[in-house]
């Protein structure tokens, strides 16, 4: 083992003429890391006593006493992202990051645990949230492979952090379903826990770890909790922001003309001629893609079949438009996208308006 020696020397001299010099030395293992010295290291002092007699030196007399170093339990869990992560609804693989660093001077093993959390505010980075929102219960991780990019098939699925070293940190990702029951612009905050267990035993999840109760006893590793909530467990917080399509969809008809009355007043008889109107809006915070609308004219009771006319599409968005009225009783429109909100209310690149005629029998 690589020592230190510490040599303190004091000398004095005694009524009986007997010269009498004490020197101690200390030796304990160099340790540059921060978190001190490792447990378990044996720290010795050896007390060396030299004196002599009438001028005569005699055979030095020396002590020793040693102890050993106990486990300091301490680790700080961090969030990585820096702002609420995105997820959409119905989405699988989206992933929270967090750091776990080991801030003790023991190899330890970290056992994961994560909850939604109940409501309120919650933070990340600089900014907090109002948790409106859950996510799925059924959490997954994975160990980060080094480019702090989440990839399930490149990462490393795991249910604890297996010997993180002494002033070790790790990557680790969470994952969780998305429920489709999610609605845009709402906030799932998600905690995770991180509990301190013994390591020791590389790819074998130890026994949580304890402090150590009752006096010191110097032949023993003994545990001190030295976390901030002093019992080898800490938490932190991130979020989730659910961004979805909010699709705004509303129909109206008014009557045209009428056999009797012509465009004047017209009213719905037999025979009048009935204008349709479809209303879609995107008030969500991300596109839509891949829209389809139909309207089966042929299937409702008291309109007669095969008379769609005058279809028309109002889209000035840049999604490609395609509309029909095949055999003149089935409206379908299927667009490739429409915006996101553009802030305004019933037009814009988000708004979208079909209208087409049928007859009344």
């Amino acid at each position: 083992m690589k020592t230190n020696k510490l040599n303190i020397t004091s000398r004095g001299l005694f009524k009986t003429g007997l010269s009498v010099a004490l020197a101690a030395s200390v030796g304990l293992a160099t340790q540059a890391n921060a978190a001190g010295t490792p447990s378990g290291t044996t720290i010795l002092n050896t007390v060396t006593l030299d004196y002599s007699v009438n001028n005569i030196n005699q055979d030095d007399v020396t002590a020793d006493v040693d102890f050993l170093v106990g486990n300091k339990v301490d680790l700080t869990v961090t969030a990585n992202d820096a702002a609420a992560v995105s997820v959409t609804p119905g989405a699988t693989t989206t992933a929270l990051a967090f750091e776990i660093q080991n801030d003790g001077n023991t190899l330890q093993d970290f056992v994961l645990s994560a909850a939604n959390t109940a409501g309120g505010p919650v933070s990340v980075g600089s900014t907090s949230y109002t948790d409106n929102a859950d996510m799925g219960t059924t959490f997954t991780y994975y160990l980060d492979d080094g480019d702090d990019i989440f990839d399930a098939n490149s990462d490393t699925l795991i249910t604890y952090v297996d010997e993180l070293a002494p002033d070790a940190s790790v990557t680790v990702f969470l994952v969780v379903d998305a429920p489709s029951t999610l609605s845009d612009d709402q906030y799932a905050g998600i905690q995770l826990n991180v509990t301190t267990h013994d390591g020791g035993a590389a790819s074998s999840q130890g026994a949580e770890t304890t402090a150590s109760t009752g006096a010191f006893d110097r032949t023993v590793v003994q545990t001190v909790l030295a976390d901030a909530g002093t019992d080898g467990v800490e938490s932190t917080t991130s979020v989730y922001h659910v961004v979805s399509a909010n699709i705004f969809i509303a129909k109206d008809v008014t009557v045209k003309s009428d056999p009797i009355n012509g465009t004047t007043n017209p009213k719905a008889i037999p025979g009048a001629i009935v204008t349709y109107t479809i209303i879609v809006e995107n008030r969500g915070t991300v596109d839509a893609t891949d829209i389809t609308i139909s309207d089966n004219i042929n299937a409702i009771t008291g309109i007669k079949d095969d008379t769609v006319a005058n279809l028309t599409v109002n889209y000035t968005g840049a999604g490609t438009v395609d509309s029909s009225a095949t055999d003149a009783g089935l409206v379908n429109v299927t667009i490739t996208t429409i915006a996101s909100t553009d802030g305004t209310d019933g037009s814009g690149n988000d708004y979208l308006t079909i209208t087409f005629d049928a007859e009344i029998e």
